[in-house]
Parts: structure tokens; C-alpha cells; sequence
């Protein structure tokens, strides 16, 4: 990608967190989230919904005291937004739309100018979940997705990045961004244990390092655990160490993974 593509791009995206069940982009928020992910991974719709009545109830609490500082909210819900002309946007849906156009003909007056035409929306891009734990200086990346139309374009490792510079801004003491990620030897098909791979690598190459030789055992609801891998993002070259990795994932999820002498990282 040219460095002109790669300017408007960064000129065209924007990111916007969630705050209360009312946002327009919650519902399209939740979609992407049960079509990305799948089941065995997907935590409950009702922990996203708990989420923000606890941030809303947060910002009515603020309010009333007058307090400043950054709120505790737990689970943020970060939205990547792109920026479009509503008339290009839609340009592929006219053949779908024909038909209810037709219906409307006679009600409509052509003469009048279509308003919409030419607006600038901001389309729903990409989602992510993230979880601050001050106490431990730690924080959870627990989902990260894109459209899949838009991959490949530079869109994820700016997303990721934004991720990764929020939590420094909102908990300053934070030293690791932990996530999981699917392990390319527990994908049920060849394509599915190729993307696998490609994540991996997609985060390797934006500052997370593999717990290779870490056993850990991901359960959500009421479903299966699922092998997976843990990856930690230090956000300090001295804090990249086997020893203080393994001491943060321990932190952070404890007896989900198996105990382990030495740590390898990749």
C-alpha cells in the first residue's frame, strides 16, 4: 500500500467506545461479534449488556458528585469506524432496493434532490473488547475482529495499536495487554488452522510474544474448554522476560493454565 492509500485510510477511521445499551452502533457491535467468533469463544450477550448499565450508572454517579479521573467500567466496547459516502456506499444494494423504489414512484416527486446523496457515514469496520485490571497492571484483549472485506489493508494493526495506546492512557500503571488466540493444532480444517497462523503472526508482528510451551484451557458459558494459546504484549522492553511474562499470565488467569518451570516465548 502507497503512503498516499496509507494517509487517507488513517484520514478515513475513527474509533468510538460504546457507553450506553442506546448507541447506535451496539446492535451492529453485537452482530459482528456472534458472526466472528465462534461459539465456544463467545461470552454472554448479557455480560456486554451488564457492562454498560455499569457504565452508565458510573456517569450518573460522576455527575452527581462532580467527580473527574477516568471511570472503572470493566469490559470496553471500542468500535472501528470508517469513514464512506453514503451514495457509494449503497451503490451495490441498488438492485435490491429496485423494487421497493418502484412502489414508492408514484408518492415520490422526482423534481426534489435526494439529501442523503453524497453523505459521509461511518460504517462499523471492526470491534474489540477490552478489560483493565489496574490492581495487577495488567489488561485483557478478550475480542479483536475486522470485517473481513476490509482485511489485509493495515485497518487491524491500527485498531490494535489504538488498543494498546488507550490502556496506557486509561491505567498508566499497566505493564501487559494479555490475550487469547486459537491454536493452529486444535483447528477442525486446514483453512481454519491456516488463519490461525496468520493471527499468530499478525500479533508477533504488532509486539505480542507467544507462551508456546503454556497449557491453557479457555472456558466460556457453558461450553467445552478449548485449548488455546495465551499472548502477552509487554509494553516495556524490560518487562519481555519469561520470568515476569509468566508471573503476569498467572495474574491474570491463573488456574486456567497448567504450571510450567521455564517459559517460551515466541
Amino acid at each position: 500500500m502507497v503512503a498516499t492509500e496509507i494517509a487517507k485510510q488513517e484520514k478515513n477511521i475513527r474509533y468510538h467506545t460504546i457507553e450506553t445499551i442506546q448507541d447506535d452502533y451496539l446492535e451492529g457491535f453485537l452482530d459482528r461479534f456472534q458472526d466472528d467468533f465462534p461459539p465456544d469463544e463467545q461470552m454472554y450477550v448479557s455480560d456486554f449488556l451488564r457492562a454498560l448499565k455499569a457504565r452508565e450508572k458510573q456517569a450518573r454517579e460522576k455527575q452527581a458528585r462532580e467527580k473527574s479521573g477516568p471511570e472503572q467500567a470493566g469490559l470496553t466496547l471500542l468500535c472501528l469506524l470508517e469513514e464512506s459516502e453514503k451514495e457509494k456506499r449503497e451503490e451495490n444494494r441498488e438492485e435490491d432496493r429496485e423494487e421497493d423504489r418502484e412502489e414508492n414512484r408514484e408518492e415520490s416527486d422526482p423534481s426534489e434532490p435526494d439529501e442523503s446523496a453524497g453523505e459521509i457515514v461511518n460504517e462499523l469496520a471492526g470491534i474489540a473488547c477490552y478489560e483493565i485490571d489496574a490492581e495487577n497492571g495488567i489488561a485483557f484483549l478478550w475480542y479483536l475482529s475486522v470485517d473481513p472485506n476490509r482485511r489485509s489493508a493495515g485497518l487491524g494493526s491500527r485498531f490494535y495499536q489504538e488498543i494498546v495506546r488507550r490502556v496506557q492512557a486509561e491505567a498508566p500503571g499497566s505493564r501487559y495487554l494479555l490475550y487469547e488466540i486459537e491454536r493452529p493444532d486444535q483447528a477442525p480444517t486446514p483453512e481454519q488452522a491456516a488463519f490461525a497462523e496468520r493471527r499468530i503472526q499478525f500479533y508477533r508482528r504488532n509486539g505480542g510474544q507467544l507462551c508456546r510451551n503454556l497449557t491453557y484451557r479457555q472456558r466460556v458459558r457453558q461450553e467445552p474448554t478449548v485449548m488455546m494459546y495465551l499472548v502477552a504484549h509487554a509494553f516495556s522492553p524490560e518487562d519481555r522476560t519469561p520470568g515476569r511474562i509468566l508471573s503476569a499470565v498467572k495474574s491474570g488467569f491463573g488456574n486456567s493454565i497448567e504450571p510450567v518451570e521455564a517459559l517460551v516465548l515466541e
